[in-house]
């Protein structure tokens, strides 16, 4: 707005002075547009001031001005006075190189840390690394401190993309703050005081008629530099703790033309197939009380000491009495001939599981969701998670096979790093325990009569519902039934182990002492196992009720000795940590445009290798600073013996750990006489190293001999007791001569398979409108996925599948014991395993000299006399 009076007379000087300061003011209040002035703005200009210039260069040049004004000096950078850019004081802009500085010092840290665990270290871990080392100045000392208060709970990832963001600027001198994402960490840092008010963002009309509608303008006046319309704009300081991907998460995909594909979900229905099936039992115990109260249901009320349910519960068949043979065998959907023979019945090309599904239609939540972090609406404030993403084994790629025979292909989960562990035996045993009464479940129960054990089998086959999407054609075993619940009334049974039980799996016994005590806590209470459930289970058990139309989940909390509580879990509200909403459709038609991403990967990969058996590995890929959210798929072909092959290689270790647990006596004298072994055999191997030979002696043994054979001991068996001790037995037992073994030809490399491999591309449409994900999605809403599947070169697809079956490996296979990030961890627990099994003794001592008492029940063994 200009200074002077309309109807004042100005020069052409003190025009153009005033006009340019106007501009410029016009610029810097909406940084965003440019120095561009409006449209009203140059017709006023050009109206008023042109003529007057064109008659001002025809007079000839302007005279000097007589008046000397002081040259004016520039500013100093960065301390230009710009509207709603706050100064930082001296005392934050010195905690800010103090935080530069410290940055260097944690990242030499982690490169110390192994590189498995670099990826998801917790800040604090790295905090409390840096100041054992003891070298940190004072303040070093105070830039801890506060990177400790402002990002409590972070990963260092995060924090050092923060951090990041201030070295990026590198402030040698004192600056004001112009960008948001600087403002908003400062404020997040309390090193920048936020602002009082709600800052507007000034953003013209775009309106051709806007001049129409205000009121009419004098000739001679100039258009006013405010702005037609004000949207005010609300700083986020909680978004902050993003602020490690807030550059790239959002990042939009490029998809190549001549691969371009839509998939929407018209005629593409989810429609259940109507199968005879054994009856499928419902709860017993009482325990249907569960399915209708929000939250946990505890078994015995931790401070009356009333027990809610049956006693019985209380304490858990251990897995070495509980008669396994008599269940029903696992069927695998290849070796399901029923599953075969329906899907050939309403023509299905691919069958699968729910068990064998689940781990891929993970990955594609991954890529869809643009990897949505988890929303942890239902934990209490007191709660310290440890992020909002799903655990690394989640994240890691998963394999399939993809099995041929008669027309149909059947996926079966690919078992090459599965390993046996107690819980899921104990799962097996507790779906029978909590679906029959205590004499119908004591059948089940070992003798030491073999044949009568042999006689004991299920009484019914097992349940199974079968849905068609597409091609598709999935299995889904039913656990468990209510008919007063939503829908088909159909609901799954799980078994939850203890954070402990699950950290130390192969030595459940070291973290069965750990107890869950409270409702609410970050240790030893249901909120940890929930949250622990929300990051590696959810997404597994939400798959899993979506396939078999079922209604949620019934949670059991144990710790593989004792029963702790009951949960009802339905699917809305695993849906809101997945989704972040309650209402059902986003999660029903993310399920389902998977489904048709997957048959359309399928029907690409058997049409490359048709009427074959084929293996997938599937890895989702975040996104980076120069590409969006992808995801890599690979094809092999593979024979039915190379897949018994992989599936097989576990199977000695694992038959050796379920025969420790079921026969643990037999076990113990197996173990003393390997033990007894593995002497004889280290004896064998350090007695041939103590003898002395003389020089003289041509036998075999002489010094002559020693250099044209190779060494007394078996490298076969060095190898073996390299595997059982964890000893590099190479340098004591192997000598000079092993080099001419060495010497041998070496034997040909296998000869390479053919692969496939892809890049899978998509960029996701909401109402026609891209969108990064889709978000509060409605059943009037419309969202289909745009795709592409882009082939990879041979090199670039054989280099990027040796790499992700590495990672693969890496994530499923990698030794606990040797990963310092949890080490502490399982020292904790270990420490509350012993400290709990020492508290439930002394409480199980206080509660043997009260009278039982039990809801809806007579108090027992004894009545009281009181």
């Amino acid at each position: 707005m200009l200074p002077l009076p309309v109807r004042q007379h100005a020069c052409l000087q003190c025009r153009i002075k005033y006009l340019t300061r106007a501009m410029s003011i016009n610029a810097l209040r909406s940084p965003s547009s440019a120095p561009i002035p409006s449209s009203s703005l140059m017709r006023w200009f050009n109206r008023h001031l042109r003529s007057d210039i064109r008659l001002n260069h025809t007079s000839g040049p302007a005279k000097p001005s007589k008046k000397s004004r002081r040259p004016r000096v520039s500013p100093r950078p960065g301390t230009e006075r710009v509207p709603g850019a706050p100064l930082v004081s001296k005392r934050s802009h010195t905690q800010i190189l103090d935080l530069i500085q410290l940055r260097p010092v944690l990242g030499s840290f982690t490169e110390t840390l192994p590189s498995t665990t670099r990826e998801n270290v917790a800040l604090e871990e790295v905090l409390k690394g840096v100041e054992s080392t003891g070298h940190l100045d004072e303040r070093s000392r105070r830039a801890v401190a506060l990177l400790r208060k402002a990002f409590a709970g972070r990963s260092y990832d995060d924090t050092d993309a923060s951090l990041g963001l201030l070295a990026s600027k590198g402030p040698a001198q004192r600056s004001r703050v112009t960008d948001e994402p600087t403002k908003d960490l400062l404020v997040t840092l309390g090193l920048l005081r936020p602002q009082r008010g709600i800052q507007p963002t000034r953003v013209r009309r775009v309106e051709s008629n806007s001049s129409s509608e205000k009121g009419p303008v004098l000739q001679g006046d100039p258009p006013s530099t405010e702005p037609d319309v004000v949207i005010r704009k609300t700083p986020s300081i909680g978004a902050v703790r993003r602020l490690a991907s807030a550059d790239h998460k959002e990042k939009v995909q490029t998809l190549e033309k001549e691969y371009l594909k839509e998939a929407t979900l018209d005629d593409f229905a989810f429609v259940p197939l109507a199968v005879e099936r054994s009856q499928v039992p419902g709860l017993g115990h009482d325990l249907s009380r569960v399915l209708f109260n929000p939250g946990v249901y505890q078994l015995q009320d931790p401070r009356s000491r009333v027990w809610n349910f049956d006693p019985y519960l209380g304490n858990l068949m251990p897995v070495s009495e509980f008669n396994y043979d008599a269940l029903n065998k696992y069927i695998t959907s290849s070796e399901d001939s029923n599953l075969r023979q329906v899907a050939l019945q309403h023509e299905k090309r691919y069958i699968g599981s729910t068990s064998s599904m689940s781990g891929v239609l993970s990955h594609f939540h991954f890529l869809l969701s643009s990897w949505r972090e988890l929303t942890l609406d239902h934990l209490s404030r007191g709660f310290v998670d440890d992020g909002h993403k799903f655990t690394r084994i989640q994240r890691g790629p998963t394999a399939i096979f993809l099995r041929y025979k008669d027309g149909v292909y059947a996926v079966d989960a690919d078992k090459e790093f599965d390993s046996a562990n107690v819980l899921m035996s104990l799962g097996r045993s507790m779906e029978k325990l909590l679906t029959n009464d205590k004499d119908e479940f004591e059948r089940f129960r070992r003798t030491h009569d073999i044949e009568n054990d042999s006689q004991v089998q299920s009484t019914e086959p097992e349940a199974y519902h079968y849905t068609g999407l597409g091609s598709f054609l999935i299995r889904s075993q039913l656990d468990a039934h209510d008919p007063r619940l939503p829908g088909t009334g159909m609901f799954d049974l799980k078994t939850r182990a203890v954070a402990a039980v699950r950290m130390m799996v192969r030595q459940h016994e070291t973290g069965a002492g750990y107890q869950i005590k409270e409702r609410f806590g970050t240790w030893e209470s249901y909120e940890r196992e929930y949250y622990d459930m929300m990051r590696s289970a959810f997404l597994k058990y939400s798959l899993q009720v979506r396939m078999g139309r079922m209604d949620g989940i019934f949670v059991a909390y144990h710790n593989t000795e004792r029963l702790f509580g009951f949960q009802y879990i339905p699917l809305p509200e695993m849906d809101l940590a997945l989704h972040g909403q309650t209402d059902v459709t986003l999660g029903d038609r993310e399920f389902r445009l998977s489904i048709k991403l997957l048959t359309d990967i399928f029907n690409q990969a058997t049409h490359k290798f048709p009427e074959q058996s084929l293996r997938f590995h599937f890895e989702a890929r975040e996104a980076t600073s120069v590409q969006a959210p992808h995801m890599y798929i690979f094809v092999e072909p593979v024979s039915d013996e190379e897949i018994l092959e992989i599936q097989n290689s576990k199977k000695e270790e694992v038959a050796a750990f379920e025969e420790r647990i079921f026969n643990p006596k037999r076990a113990d004298q197996v173990q003393r006489g390997l033990e007894e072994e593995d002497q004889r055999a280290a004896d064998d191997i350090t007695e041939p190293l103590n003898q002395t030979v003389t020089p003289d002696a041509e036998g075999p043994g002489s010094a002559k001999a020693s250099k044209d054979l190779p060494s007394p001991s078996n490298a076969a068996d060095v190898e073996f007791l390299d595997s059982l001790m964890d000893v590099d037995l190479n340098a004591a037992a192997t000598t000079a001569p092993v080099r001419e073994t060495e010497a041998q030809p070496a034997q040909e490399p296998k000869e390479t398979k053919p692969i496939l491999g892809w890049k899978l591309k998509i960029s996701n449409i909401v109402n026609g409108l891209p969108v990064t994900r889709p978000t509060d999605l409605k059943a009037s809403d419309d969202w289909s996925i745009r795709y592409a599947l882009v082939p990879l070169a041979e090199g670039v697809c054989q280099r990027n599948y040796a790499l992700c079956k590495n990672r693969r490996k890496a994530v499923l296979s990698a030794p606990q014991e040797g990963d310092d990030s949890v080490r502490f961890y399982v020292k904790r627990l270990i420490s509350m395993s012993q400290e709990g099994a020492k508290w439930r003794r002394r409480l199980d001592e206080f509660d043997a000299q009260r009278d039982r008492v039990v809801l809806y029940g007579d108090r027992s063994p004894k009545e009281s006399t009181e």
